[in-house]
């Protein structure tokens, strides 16, 4: 096994000309480094995404905004649903998945069931 080794030198930025000042501060935004939490948000998009079955197209995340399209194979009727209905639709179509049911077990922990509730 070979082992690499390296040597940085790290300046501080006060430390930096302004044009190397500048050239790394556009470099480290065009690298997205600019929003801590892209990836988790991305994934947790993803992840709604593929629950919902929903298409995601185009999404954009930094520090202030946010911005995304999406295109769903759903009847109409089923995106202006509120309320009540909204809730009972998503009760009945996506429970499995929302909502992991509690598991009794016998006491001989051979047979179990799962709560309904």
């Amino acid at each position: 096994m070979r082992t690499v080794q390296r040597t940085y030198t790290l300046f501080g930025i006060a430390e930096l000309e302004d044009e190397v000042r500048q050239r790394a501060y556009t470099d480290w935004l065009a690298k997205g480094n600019d929003y801590p939490y892209a990836s988790e948000n991305c994934d947790t998009l993803e992840a709604f995404c593929n629950l919902f079955r929903i298409a995601c197209t185009n999404y954009r995340y930094d520090s202030c905004t946010y911005y995304y399209r999406f295109y769903t194979k759903h009847e109409t009727d089923t995106e202006e649903l509120s309320g009540v209905r909204l809730l009972a639709y998503l009760y009945n179509n996506f429970h499995a998945e929302l909502y992991k049911p509690k598991v009794y077990w016998t006491k001989d922990r051979k047979k179990r069931r799962r709560s309904r509730i």
